[in-house]
């Protein structure tokens, strides 16, 4: 599993929109243009998108305005036709952030989708990643809100497969949105290929003392999540998925144990057991998995703390 930090990526996806806090949606006209006006609190966007070249691509122009007056604008060509825009704040940063979904020109189901978020006085443009695997693809995506999360959904056609009847099951891909970087990973209903390892690095918010050794000093199962505390901001930290069998691996930076023990007993999320090693440099935390495939975890720093929750399959 990746963290992205993303510019400009490709991505492929449709959405379901009723349950997301949608202020105001609209879509294309059969002139190819769009223009919808969205607000949130005290920012207010103007979209529009217009073609000139029989429906193959667009301009787009999103102007921001903030208590009333002009505030930023964006504006940039796109090979793909805007059908969609609403708002959310996704980070919870109380500046919320667009999201545009778009077609392929080509195909009504092939979709697209962009995230434009304030940041100082810009309007930046973040493009969700597509899948590392995209095998058995033919469109067909849904589109939903969970959390601070987004969960894309498509069905996966084998070769032999006819067009609607798709019998490979289906994909699940997560994205999450912290600290201006997009991370994705995947929870998959169909098989998933042995042996693969997925890493994300992140950098989380907040300082530990220059100098001081940052200690662990407990890894506790809560209702919703586990909780790793510590006696100071958990800053820098990494995450690696294992399969075959399933682990998850979080090695924190510049952090050493507080806790006795080297093992510690979970039983909840479907996690049996935490082990604990210090190594030079970092402390390694890995959750024992008892469930196959391993559900999908959102981690959230907190005060001295990450909270670790998990999405998908949990059950024992």
């Amino acid at each position: 599993m990746k963290s992205v930090k993303l510019s400009v990526v490709a991505a492929v996806f449709a959405v379901n929109v009723s349950i997301l806090p949608v202020t105001l949606f609209a879509g294309a006209d059969l002139n190819c243009s769009f223009n919808s006006q969205l607000d949130a609190g005290s920012y207010r966007y103007n979209v529009a998108a217009t073609s000139d070249n029989s429906c193959k691509s667009q301009l787009l122009r999103i102007s921001v305005y903030r208590d009333g007056t002009p505030f930023t604008q964006f504006t940039t060509p796109a090979e793909s036709i805007v059908e969609k825009a609403w708002i959310v704040d996704l980070d919870d940063d109380s500046k919320p952030e667009l999201i545009v979904v778009s077609h392929d020109p080509a195909d009504e189901s092939k979709k697209s989708m962009g995230l434009y978020t304030v940041d100082g006085s810009i309007l930046k443009q973040v493009r969700f990643p597509a899948p590392p695997d995209m095998s058995g693809y033919r469109g067909g995506d849904t589109f939903q809100r969970d959390g601070v999360r987004m969960v894309r959904v498509f069905p996966v056609y084998r070769p032999r497969d006819i067009s609607g009847i798709p019998t490979g099951g289906e994909r699940r891909v997560v994205y999450q949105y912290r600290n201006r970087e997009l991370l994705i990973g995947s929870a998959l209903e169909d098989a998933i290929p042995a042996a693969s390892v997925k890493t994300v690095t992140k950098k989380a918010a907040g300082k530990t003392t220059k100098g001081s050794v940052l200690k662990v000093n407990g890894i506790k199962p809560k209702s919703d999540y586990i909780e790793i505390e510590a006696d100071g901001s958990i800053e820098n930290y990494k995450v690696i998925r294992i399969d075959e069998p399933w682990r998850l691996i979080i090695d924190i930076a510049g952090a050493g144990s507080g806790i006795k023990a080297k093992t510690v007993v979970i039983n909840r999320h479907g996690v049996s057991t935490a082990r604990i090693g210090e190594h030079k440099g970092y402390l390694r935390i890995v959750f024992d998995f008892t469930v196959s495939p391993m559900p999908t975890e959102t981690i959230t720093p907190a005060e001295n703390a990450l909270r670790i929750g998990f999405y998908g399959n949990t059950a024992k």
